[in-house]
């Protein structure tokens, strides 16, 4: 997980090389949730569908393809508070919420 404000984390994979990941394990819990360790959508289970409908997971699905796929280690350093405010200008207030710096971005990636 990479909290909104810091926007930054190096990964790595003890053993092996850095794998795939799929889009129904790349999300936002927000500050406010119940299970803000929930590293998968699940909107019956974790409530947090709303603000995970955000994030541009298929570019971030490739991006992690092209930059972190195959390697020991990577920098995971993505504005995700600016894209989510660019993917939602208009929209209303009840999803403020899934703007706040408080909240967490996550993925799930493999090590093979």
């Amino acid at each position: 997980m990479i909290p909104f404000i810091l926007n930054k984390t190096e990964i790595v994979c003890p053993y092996g090389r850095i794998g795939a990941i799929k889009e129904h394990y790349i999300g936002v819990n927000t500050y406010t949730a119940k299970y803000r360790d929930a590293c998968m959508v699940n909107q019956t289970k974790y409530d947090n569908h709303m603000c995970s409908n955000f994030p541009n997971k298929k570019d971030f699905i490739v991006w992690w393809a092209k930059t972190c796929v195959g390697k020991t280690s990577c920098e995971i350093n993505i504005d995700v508070y600016k894209d989510i405010k660019n993917k939602a200008d208009a929209v209303n207030e009840k999803f403020n919420v899934c703007f706040d710096k408080k909240n967490d971005f996550f993925f799930q990636y493999e090590c093979l």
